[in-house]
């Protein structure tokens, strides 16, 4: 199965048993408590319906037997859908749908395909089949229709009867000619016809086609097939209507209304209290606040007076206090834990936000498919096209030919007489005026253009896209060409390909790059480059070598010559060096001995030197003479001692304060041995090389050569926030107040964390350096350790205009005003208009207003706004209609019927505002003698006997002894017209003979319980098979007498149906140019008279 709901718009997602549309699958959605599905169930079932538990039948072939267990396939509630079987269906389903709307809501549902399979009464093997000599008629239960595949609705605690099957006028199934691989069944319809079975329930004629208005909010939809299952099955919308009448509810406020009505406004009053008692109900459980009482008096059956009294008590709740943030389009719904927003039918979205739904896009109307769906916010409009007529949801074509006068032509587009009409296909036969540039599509009727790919415009007229500009298809690598009716793409060079896939070529793998040989080719998008190798630099298009060495950015050692070669250079190390020329390391000759025979060898780089003996050096001359360490600093005594030359030496001697070899001198410590002479106490001893000193000790200063204390908190060597004490050479630091710490470091202490303030409890503690502060909250004033409540509400720019301010400790709260909405500071207007919350009129417009609303009355109805009344616009004369029409007062209008319902409406002809009149005698329509002449007139025609010819005009003969100058059947002579002298005489006749059944029905019938709905329905039948044909075929007087006294005798139901059924038999026999009027309603009166027989009992 599949549904279609709202917005969808993959047709896949329909097909998923999951989920359907806007349907929850196995979901409980809150009715605001009114019945529920299951209870509606329930009550059907204690009812006599079968709902839950169905036995299917055992036919001829044994499908489907056993108990058929349901399964809750979804939920919705949607303000309006689009519900479908799977075409064709599938086999053996059984699903139950269930559509829910707001608690006051009616529904509006509507059948718009239907094809769903029945057996045939041969299925059976014991009755119905008409061809079968051994079935008997089958009785009333047996065999039922619609077993193995149904479709119904349940509705509250009622069920429709199982629909099933739809066959046409021509005795075809509906659509079962478009499902592919069904079997025709066309052959059996030649002898049994399903529309006029009585066991059949044909829900054309139950009006399901045209849709029905449901006096309920909520709808179960039920689905069954069998294995065999393939026909096209059912297509179904709904849409939830505003209530007939709807009650705003008014904060603590009591009303009470008196009204006085008529006999026919009571009853009117009686029905709708009927219809809406489960509205009320579930407003009174939806609203935990709300209380309401109301009596009704039971609306008389005469006429008389009826008073109703209602009184109404209701508290404030979340909605109507107006503190919801549902959007303006959306139901504000009151729940015991806050509140619910629901989008108004016609629009969609969370509540809080609703958009306008737009039914005529998205297929959720239910106009007519002879309609134009106009949508508007909120709903849809729907009004018939030119040629038919109707509300827009139900259109019926205007018969233009009822007068039998008429030709017919085939469209354009068609060929045939006008009676059979078939399509021309303009392509084919080249009658087509597309573009050359064009495809011909042909089309019922007529025919499409469409431009081919490469051109643009409505197929008449089609030109070249430019690809290039508009959608260039070709590879970013290639250029682009347009063509008539294409492109031509070509790759650039450095490229290859179709043009459209454009890949780059690779010149250096290829060998088509033109680089030195002294270079490297490289490859890049659509090119190649080339890069000198080193040692070789770019000279035009060539590579020439680079001389490092002349250029210095050779890397050869500075102990090393270059040489340049080609694309390189060479390094070899200088004479005294060894290594790769690019590391050149110094060769110590002194290493050999024999460098310098014995006496001291000095090496330097690149070369060495022969010396003298230790303690000598050469002079000038060459000569070893003695060096004088001393003088020259080259000894090696200490710095604490003295040097004395000697012949190739010297001698060292540590100086005073020292001790050691001379070369090595230690500082004597004169402290450490306390051979000093410092003050002890005051003064401390610090040694120095070769001497001391005496300073003056930690917490004391030199003053005039003494050391004396030092008042070391001059210097602040404290912490900040601490206190510093001065000590015989020291000092202490102790934090202040509201510090901790060890002096030299203090850490502030946060009084409000540790809670040792005292600030007030609607105040806020602020910590400080060394303390604190505190601060009164918002809402309050004081000095922080005391704190009072502000009054905000004394100020007028606390909250809205349209809230009410009320004070709290240490704030305010703004609460809207009845009949706004918002935060309480920022209020808008509630339009009780979109949300349904108005009482106007049904035939009202409601006129939203600042805190409140207006009711006005449509066009052609008159009333304060919340009651209206229709304009009867024929008796005061407020019509257009023209003078030779009937004028016929609607609800909100009235409409224009050409002629005199005395002659049928056949005298005149038109729209009812224009009329002109019909010539009987050209149309042949008079029933003039054949020897009389007939001369038309406005509004009828006269009969008169032509020469040699007497009578009345309607009966002439050539013997004037014998002619008639007057008829009782009205024919006078004369210009008196015989349709209006019928008409009067059946009239007249038939108020004795209606008179006459009506005693004898309420007489065979009283005392009989049952369905007694069946006898009014006889009652009508009867009256209007009686009325049939009164123009030609009159009830005469003979025929009164008959009538009235075979419905005086009348002994049981049977002799009251007899009694027509003869009336009508009489007036058939008794004038020729009568039809059979027993065979054109004497079926009809049968059939009502034994479902009032079957359906009630003595």
């Amino acid at each position: 199965m599949k549904l279609a709901v709202g917005l969808l718009a993959s047709a896949t997602a329909l097909r998923d048993q999951e989920f359907f549309g806007g349907f929850v699958k196995e979901s409980d959605i809150d009715t605001n408590g009114t019945e529920t599905a299951q209870e509606a169930l329930d009550a059907a079932i204690e009812a006599g319906e079968d709902v839950s538990g169905l036995t299917a039948r055992i036919g001829g072939d044994g499908r489907n037997a056993g108990p058929v267990v349901f399964k809750n396939c979804g939920v919705t509630n949607r303000p309006s859908g689009f519900l479908s079987s799977d075409h064709p269906y599938k086999p053996d389903t059984a699903c139950r749908w269930r559509i829910v709307g707001p608690k006051t809501a009616r529904m509006f549902v509507k059948i718009l395909k239907m094809d769903i399979e029945e057996e045939r009464p041969s299925d059976s093997a014991t009755c119905g089949h008409p061809g079968n000599p051994a079935h008997r008629p089958c009785r009333p239960g047996e065999n039922e229709h619609c077993e193995w595949d149904h479709l119904r609705f349940i509705v509250g605690g009622q069920s429709t009867r199982k629909m099933c099957m739809y066959v046409n006028k021509f005795n075809r199934f509906a659509v079962q000619a478009n499902v592919p691989n069904s079997p025709d069944y066309s052959y059996f319809f030649e002898k049994f016809s399903y529309v006029e079975n009585p066991w059949f329930n044909n829900p054309v004629k139950a009006g399901w086609f045209k849709g029905k208005v449901l006096d309920a909010n909520n709808l179960i939809v039920e689905f069954k097939s069998d294995a065999g299952a393939n026909f096209y099955g059912f297509d179904m919308v709904w849409r939830f209507m505003k209530p007939a009448t709807t009650t705003t509810p008014k904060p603590v406020t009591t009303t009470t209304t008196t009204e006085e009505t008529t006999t026919e406004a009571a009853t009117d009053a009686a029905t709708d209290a009927a219809a809406n008692a489960a509205t009320n109900a579930a407003t009174e459980a939806a609203t935990s606040a709300q209380t309401q009482t109301q009596t009704q008096t039971e609306a008389p059956t005469e006429a008389e007076t009826t008073t109703t009294t209602t009184t109404t008590t209701t508290d404030a709740d979340q909605c109507a206090m107006g503190t919801h943030d549902c959007s303006a389009n959306a139901d504000c719904i009151d729940l015991e834990d806050g509140f619910s927003c629901v989008c108004h039918a016609g629009f969609g979205g969370s509540g809080q936000k609703c958009f306008d739904i737009n039914e005529c896009n998205n297929g959720e109307n239910v106009c007519s498919p002879n309609a134009i769906c106009n949508n508007v916010v909120g709903s849809f409009e729907c009004s018939c096209k030119p040629g038919f007529m109707g509300n827009g949801v139900v259109c019926n074509e205007i018969d233009e030919c009822a007068n039998d006068f008429f030709q017919c032509t085939c469209n354009d587009g068609f060929n045939g007489d006008g009676v059979i009409c078939f399509d021309k296909n303009e392509c084919a036969l080249g009658k087509d005026n597309c573009d050359s540039n064009a495809h011909c599509l042909n089309t019922g009727g007529g025919f499409e253009c469409l431009c081919k790919n490469g051109f643009k415009g409505d197929g008449f007229t089609c030109q070249d896209i430019n690809e290039c500009v508009v959608d260039n298809p070709c590879s970013h690598h290639a250029s682009c060409t347009n063509t008539d009716g294409g492109v031509q793409c070509a790759c650039r060079n450095g490229f290859f390909g179709n043009g459209f896939t454009c890949r780059d070529i690779n010149e250096c793998a290829v060998g088509s790059d033109t680089c030195d040989a002294d270079a490297t080719c490289f490859n890049k998008l659509g090119s190649f480059g080339c890069v000198c190798n080193e040692g070789f630099r770019e000279e035009g298009d060539a590579c020439v070598d680079i001389n490092e060495c002349t250029l210095g950015i050779d890397n050869c050692s500075s102990n090393a010559m270059c040489s340049n070669s080609a694309g390189g250079f060479e390094c070899e190390c200088r004479p005294g060096f060894s290594g790769d020329g690019e590391t050149c390391m110094d060769i110590d000759e002194c290493l050999d001995e024999s460098s310098c025979g014995g006496t001291d060898c000095t090496n330097f780089p690149g070369g060495f030197s022969c010396g003298c003996e230790e303690g000598f050096s050469k002079d000038s001359e060459g000569n070893c003479v003695d060096i004088d360490e001393c003088a020259a600093g080259t000894d090696s005594c200490a710095n604490e001692a003295s040097c004395e030359n000697t012949n190739g030496g010297f001698r060292c001697s540590c100086d005073e304060g020292f001790s050691g070899n001379g070369k090595i001198c230690l500082d004597f410590n004169e402290c450490a041995a306390g051979t000093d002479n410092c003050n002890a106490g005051t003064e401390t001893c610090v040694n120095f090389s070769g001497s001391f000193r005496c300073d003056c000790a930690a917490g004391f200063v030199s003053v005039d050569g003494q050391c004396v204390d030092d008042n070391e908190c001059d210097a602040n060597p404290c912490d900040a926030a601490a206190v510093c004490s001065n000590t015989e050479g020291s000092f202490t630091c102790e934090c202040a107040s509201g510090f901790s710490g060890d002096g030299f470091t203090c850490d502030d202490i946060d009084e409000c964390a540790t809670e040792t303030d005292n600030c007030d409890a609607n105040a806020t503690c602020k910590n400080s350096a060394g303390g604190f502060s505190c601060e009164c909250h918002d809402g309050w004033f004081g000095n922080g350790q005391s704190c009072a409540d502000v009054d905000e509400c004394a100020s007028d720019d606390a909250c809205s205009a349209d809230a009410t301010c009320t004070n709290i400790d240490g704030g305010f709260v703004c609460t809207c005003n009845a009949r706004f909405s918002g935060n309480g500071k920022d209020c808008v207007d509630v339009d009780e208009c979109a949300t349904m919350q108005d009482n106007c009129d049904a035939n009202a417009r409601c006129i939203n207003t600042v805190g409140g609303f207006t009711c006005a009355c449509n066009s052609g109805f008159v009333g304060n706004g919340e009651t209206c009344v229709d304009v009867d616009e024929c008796s005061i004369g407020a019509h257009n209609c023209d003078a030779n029409a009937e004028c016929t007062n609607t609800r909100g209008s009235f409409t224009c019927r050409c002629g005199t319902r005395l002659n049928n409406f056949n005298d005149f002809k038109g729209n009812g505002v224009t009329c002109e009149d019909v010539n009987e005698c050209f149309r042949k329509t008079d029933d003039c003698d054949a020897n009389a002449k007939c001369t038309n007139t406005v509004g009828g025609f006269e009969c008169n006997c032509r020469r040699g010819f007497f009578g009345n005009g309607f009966e002439c003969s050539s013997d004037a002894s014998t002619a008639p100058t007057s008829l009782d059947d009205g024919k006078s002579a004369g210009k008196i017209k015989t349709k209006k002298a019928n008409v009067g005489l059946h009239k007249a006749n038939m108020v004795d003979v209606q008179s006459a059944m009506v005693d004898a029905l309420t007489r065979v019938t009283d005392g009989r319980r049952g369905k007694m709905t069946f006898v009014k329905r006889a009652r009508g039948m009867a009256t209007k098979a009686l009325a049939r044909r009164r123009r030609k075929c009159p009830l005469r007087d003979n025929h009164k007498t008959s009538a009235l006294s075979a419905f005086q005798s009348a002994s049981d139901i049977s002799d009251v149906k007899n009694a027509i059924v003869a009336t009508l038999a009489n007036r058939t026999n008794d004038t020729p140019p009568c039809k059979n009027i027993e065979k054109l309603v004497g079926g009809k009166v049968n059939k009502v008279f034994k479902r009032l027989n079957r359906h009630t009992r003595a």
